[in-house]
């Protein structure tokens, strides 16, 4: 029979002896010697060494705290320890690693008052899911796999049921614990778990003044990265999640953005903001379906091909009513036809884009061909200007040659200085007429470029207008392929419900 006051003594010597956080496998013969030392201070060595049953027994709780399951084989030479691995077929490195992961999981658990803001949900924030996903970070695993490890030793510390759910959200880590449903008493509305619908709307106006959608949109991405991941998800196991989910992602919403509500009216508001936005996430949720199937995602496209009337037994011998789409306006589609309009959607798009592209591309260069154009109308002006200025100076030049020769003819006023300020005045005209002559020139060329860049402008104007209006007519066939896109959304929307 185990000696349990030594048990609990041996614990007392291991608690000072080994880190909390200690790796069994680092647990050696120096410490188990160390350990010894410790308690023959309280018992004999015989004692003890009949006693060793007692003493292993202790180690073994003292690594079980941290989740580390272990056998011990006591020896003259010492001690020998063998841990189970999470992962038998990983090797000890992965297994460090897990421990790692479980250890800053432990130290969540052990600060409720820190991290669990109502009984029912743990919050992980950034940090701490920062320092689990780095866990992983020597070893090649994409976000996917390291969410899933970091899953599993979620449930394993926390303890969770099969109904618990582990959200990764935006930046942090959810926990939620399955809560049973109110019980409604007859004749009260089950829809808000007995709560009173107009009390709830009141609520919920008070506390989301302009509306919830785009908190609960910044959830969505998280959600179809995690729960809900079509790229791995089917349809049974979404009929069976996505109505949990989506209230465990309301639920959530709530404790953050409006934790001041009352305990008791939390699952009639969530009932109320499901009710008000469950055709706004079912939308979003087809989108994120056929985003998949646009791309040819494999598992999107089965989810797809799923939807057909028929009934099926499925794996488990259920009998399975699987139901077609069909739209609004009684269509009825199916993987080729949906694959077939979203190609065309997809083709639209892109001569859309590089229709709006090109038009973008015109503006540049009606943009370059207009400033060109009033840098040369700017131009003409001067050019202009400096033509009347050399054709006044023609004008003047002439002016004074003839009232110097009438002086000189006429008025027989022949003096030297006159006879040299005609002649001074007459080489000055060469002078006056050359820089007219120039200046006419220049403004010939100046109003061919002006005449040139008016061209050029006038053209790319066509341009834009021709392919603004041939935009339009693209824009105009876009509609008839959006409209049919909608109502594929909105007939995968209705019929992923369906059970």
């Amino acid at each position: 029979m185990i000696d349990t006051q030594l048990v609990e003594q041996t614990l007392k010597k291991l608690e000072e002896l080994v880190p909390i956080d200690m790796y069994a496998l680092d647990f050696t013969t120096d410490h188990y010697k160390a350990l010894m030392e410790m308690l023959v201070d309280e018992y004999s060595a015989e004692y003890l060494d009949d006693n060793r049953g007692a003493i292993k027994e202790a180690i073994v709780r003292i690594f079980s705290d941290s989740l580390q399951t272990i056998t011990i084989a006591l020896l003259e030479s010492g001690i020998q320890i063998e841990k189970a691995f999470v992962y038998p077929k990983k090797d000890e490195h992965f297994d460090r690693m897990l421990h790692k992961v479980t250890m800053r999981l432990l130290t969540v658990e052990d600060n409720p008052t820190v991290f669990k803001p109502v009984d029912y949900l743990w919050i992980l924030p950034a940090d701490v899911r920062s320092d689990l996903f780095g866990s992983f970070r020597k070893v090649k695993l994409d976000v996917a796999q390291e969410r899933e490890y970091i899953r599993e030793r979620i449930v394993e510390v926390f303890e969770l049921e099969s109904q618990d759910i582990v959200l990764f959200l935006r930046s942090s880590i959810y926990i939620l614990y399955y809560v049973p449903p109110t019980i409604v008493r007859e004749g009260e509305d089950k829809r808000y778990a007995g709560q009173d619908p107009e009390e709830m709307e009141m609520l919920f106006n008070q506390l989301f003044p302009d509306g919830a959608w785009e908190l609960i949109e910044s959830y969505m991405d998280g959600i179809f990265a995690d729960k809900l991941d079509f790229t791995r998800i089917d349809n049974e196991t979404f009929i069976e999640t996505f109505i949990p989910v989506f209230r465990s992602m309301i639920e959530i919403l709530l404790v953050e953005y409006a934790s001041q509500i009352e305990s008791e009216k939390v699952e009639g508001l969530v009932g109320y903001v499901l009710r008000q936005y469950f055709d706004d996430i079912l939308i979003a949720t087809a989108w994120e379906v056929l985003a998949l199937f646009q791309e040819r995602d494999r598992n999107a496209e089965a989810f797809i091909r799923y939807f057909k009337d028929e009934i099926i037994i499925n794996e488990k011998g259920k009998k399975i009513q699987k139901h077609a789409i069909i739209d609004e306006k009684g269509q009825k589609w199916n993987h080729n036809s949906i694959l077939s309009t979203f190609m065309q959607y997809e083709q639209a798009e892109k001569r859309m884009v590089k229709q709006k592209e090109k038009i973008a591309t015109i503006v540049n260069r009606l943009d370059e061909a207009k400033n060109v154009f009033s840098s040369e109308k700017n131009g003409r002006f001067k050019v202009s200007a400096e033509v009347k200025e050399a054709q006044m100076l023609v004008i003047q030049n002439q002016n004074l040659i003839d009232q110097f020769e009438h002086k000189i003819e006429e008025l027989k006023e022949k003096s030297e200085e006159n006879i040299m300020r005609l002649t001074r005045l007459k080489k000055e005209r060469e002078t006056v007429l050359e820089r007219s002559r120039l200046a006419s020139n220049n403004a010939d060329y100046a109003n061919r470029r002006y005449k040139n860049k008016q061209i050029d402008m006038q053209n790319w104007e066509k341009q834009y207008q021709a392919n603004q209006t041939l935009l339009q007519e693209i824009e105009e066939q876009n509609e008839e392929l959006m409209h049919k896109v909608e109502l594929i959304v909105k007939a995968l929307a209705t019929v992923m419900t369906k059970r």
